[in-house]
């Protein structure tokens, strides 16, 4: 079939005005039928082929190949390994003004549904649904895994999309309502403090509905089962119903408490409580698919998600560009990438995934054990047990090269998280310079609630600019390491559905110095209740050596954490930043000296201080030389300087160093002049107005106004990009 493929490939050739450069165009079209062989006329049918023909021209780096693929849904029954390949470029695209899909998923024959009556405790004014999936050849409806605190990152199980909006496993009660933990009679084992047992816990629910439930065979429960940080799933052991109880069937992380404001629950993956649109459950035993929606669904698309592995694996490849393309329906990740360079995702859509949507850089094999930290195996196209791996190796190289990146995309409807970034070297100090910027990202907790941000970036060096995050039950951005800076970012709406929490957060490594966060606009980042403590910025158990700059803060924080807190860090540079409407400015927290001490001569700082790197010695002694001669006493608490309070409830805690700030309230202003768009200095002293708030506010409201929208420089060589 493909017997001229040579001939055709050397005829669409086009050759450089040098004669050391050549372009080869391949073309995919899924709608085509006939003998294929790439040309504009007689394209692949797959995307698959398209690359399998790479391996019959001859590599050079004079070669640019170009990949044009034409309107249509691509389903993947396997990942496109994309490796090794030693061109001048490769370019894979949509065509213009075509759609392209590239799905990890199968679409349900509408003509196949049955109906039924639904629970009996439903209302029946719903519409219910049934499809045989058994009869339709599927059989991999995946494993269910706890997606929660310290978890591994691995696949979700089969999920169902109606016109591309994901359905949620049904629950009790609908959405996101939780009901409150009882009283703990069984606390199980605590694999933090080392108890790998697994014995669950036992508590009271006192709900009439666990007669229901007692009948269901493959039940589970999830929710806050110690603090508001960790979130918890597992499978039902055992209902009591003389006792109103509920056994788990493995440990909570810290144990079972009860008692707390957040200590709430719910149960899912019962057919019984498929009784709200939106809903669905498979019958594994069955192979049935049920569902339940508010109209009649017979027109619309429906797909589930089949495909585990990553959809795009990019390994050794350099000066790569995927174009206007949408990744979607997988239980996996989209992309993974590692050992390559100049790697650009471009104006790219990345929705309905069920783990995370770009990974850069290697993970760790999932451990076998339920455990707070430890030390894996490090393996590609998975992400696994990556945080758990990186709570002890802080140093952790993920071979996830340099200059690679994500600019103007979108992400929404991912399950664990958005994405995960890794590059550089900490031991050496050596910048990976990856980056994400001009994208919006969004709705990443669908499945793992909680340190499953938006961001979750380590290594050294890599940038976040430009972006709009929002719609975060827990951080929007999770930082580890050195030297990296978060620029311009529009970021809000976080920590939604958690407490003790930032925006941004970092903590309990002073190594993981250098880090600048600059001209970003932060707001709506408040408590979902009374008691909750959230920040935008949270740099927690002496998370120090940090720069923020340049920054506004409206509506953000509580009275007890405010806008930016500190849990003792040191060496933080708070610079001309402003603050409006925020029940506090700056929070600081400073530990005595016996705690400081046992933190500072602890195991886990002596490792991370002086083992993993070592902060004494180059590069360490030259970059940041007040962690070795100063930090032992904890000598540098926070600088506050040239920063502008305006209509702040509380201002700045104690022990930190405030030089020239300006207060400001309701009673000698009128606060709409200090809005975000319109903004206005006419009222601010003299002085003031020298301390470059018209560079804050030019910088701030343009995140505010245009995150997550294309800007004219966006070149990943601009020296305005990471520039420090």
């Amino acid at each position: 079939m493909r017997k001229n493929l040579g001939i055709l490939l050397v005829l669409m050739m086009v050759f450089c005005k040098s004669s050391l450069c050549q372009s080869v165009f391949i073309y995919v079209d899924k709608s085509f039928h006939g003998e294929e062989n790439g040309a504009r006329f007689t394209p692949f049918s797959s995307i698959a082929a398209a690359f399998d023909s790479l391996s019959k021209i001859k590599s050079g780096k004079g070669i640019n190949i170009e990949i044009a693929i034409s309107e249509g849904t691509y389903y993947l029954s396997k990942t496109i390994d994309i490796q090794h390949l030693e061109f001048a470029s490769l370019k894979i695209h949509a065509l213009p003004n075509h759609k392209v899909n590239i799905s990890g998923g199968t679409v349900l024959n509408n003509n196949a549904l049955e109906t039924y009556d639904g629970p009996s405790n439903s209302e029946k004014k719903y519409k219910y649904y049934r499809y045989n999936l058994i009869k339709a050849g599927i059989t991999n409806f995946g494993i269910h895994y706890s997606n929660g605190f310290r978890r591994p990152y691995r696949p979700s199980a089969m999920e169902l999309f109606v016109d591309n909006n994901p359905f949620s496993i049904a629950r009790y009660p609908n959405k996101n309502e939780m009901l409150p933990m009882g009283k703990v009679l069984e606390i199980g084992s605590k694999p933090a403090y080392y108890d790998f047992s697994n014995k669950g816990g036992k508590f009271v629910l006192d709900d009439d509905r666990l007669t229901i439930w007692k009948r269901e065979k493959n039940g589970w429960i999830g929710g806050y089962f110690s603090f508001a940080w960790a979130d918890d799933a597992f499978s039902i052991e055992e209902i009591d119903l003389e006792n109103k109880t509920i056994t788990t069937s493995g440990a909570a992380m810290f144990g079972f408490v009860s008692g707390n404001s957040w200590s709430k629950v719910y149960v899912y993956n019962m057919l019984s409580e498929l009784d709200y649109p939106g809903e669905y459950f498979v019958d594994k035993e069955d192979g049935w698919l049920y569902f339940c929606t508010e109209e009649d669904i017979i027109d619309k698309e429906m797909s589930i998600s089949i495909l585990e592995s990553p959809l795009f694996s990019i390994k050794g490849v350099h000066n790569l560009l995927i174009e206007n393309l949408t990744f979607q329906d997988t239980r996996g990740m989209a992309v993974y990438m590692e050992k390559s360079e100049n790697c650009i995702l471009r104006s790219c859509t990345f929705k309905n995934i069920g783990m995370v949507g770009v990974v850069i850089g290697k993970g760790i094999e999932p451990f076998n054990v339920y455990k707070e930290k430890g030390t894996g195996r490090a393996v590609s196209d998975t992400l696994g047990s990556w945080h758990e791996h990186i709570y002890n190796n802080s140093a952790f190289v993920r071979d996830a090269g340099r200059n690679n990146g994500i600019d103007n995309c979108h992400f929404y409807n991912i399950g664990m998280g958005a994405i995960s970034l890794g590059g550089g070297d900490r031991k050496t100090l050596s910048d990976g310079r990856n980056f994400v910027i001009n994208s919006k990202i969004h709705d990443f907790n669908r499945l793992g609630k909680t340190y499953k941000a938006g961001i979750n970036v380590d290594g050294c060096g890599n940038i976040i600019k430009n972006n709009e995050i929002y719609n975060a039950e827990h951080s929007g951005i999770y930082l580890h390491g050195n030297n990296h800076v978060i620029e311009g970012n529009n970021i809000y709406k976080c920590c939604t559905n958690t407490e003790d929490m930032g925006a941004i957060y970092m903590g309990r490594d002073p190594s993981e110095a250098g880090n600048i966060i600059r001209y970003n606009y932060f707001h709506e980042i408040t408590p979902a209740e009374k008691n909750y403590r959230v920040s935008a910025i949270f740099l927690d158990d002496g998370a120090s050596y940090t720069n923020i700059e340049g920054n506004i803060f409206e509506n953000c924080g509580d009275q007890v954490f405010g806008a930016c807190y500190s849990n003792s860090g040191q060496f933080l540079q708070y610079t001309n930043n402003l603050f409006l409407n925020c029940e506090k400015a700056i929070g600081y927290h400073r530990w005595d000296d016996n705690f400081w001490k046992t933190y500072y001569e602890g195991a886990l700082w002596q490792d991370r201080l002086f083992k993993t790197v070592d902060i004494r010695k180059e590069p360490y002694r030259s970059r940041y030389p007040e962690l070795s001669t100063k930090l032992q006493f904890q000598q540098a608490p926070p600088t506050i300087r040239a920063c502008i309070l305006v209509n702040c409830k509380v201002l700045i805690d104690p022990h930190v160093i405030a030089i020239r700030n300006l207060v400001l309230s309701k009673k000698n202003m009128d606060i709409r002049d200090y809005k975000i768009t319109g903004m206005s200095l006419k009222k601010l002293p003299n002085w003031a107005r020298r301390l470059k708030f018209d560079e804050i506010i030019q910088q701030a409201s343009r995140a505010g106004n245009n995150a997550g929208n294309k800007y004219e420089t966006t070149s990943i060589s601009s020296t305005k990009i990471g520039a420090r």
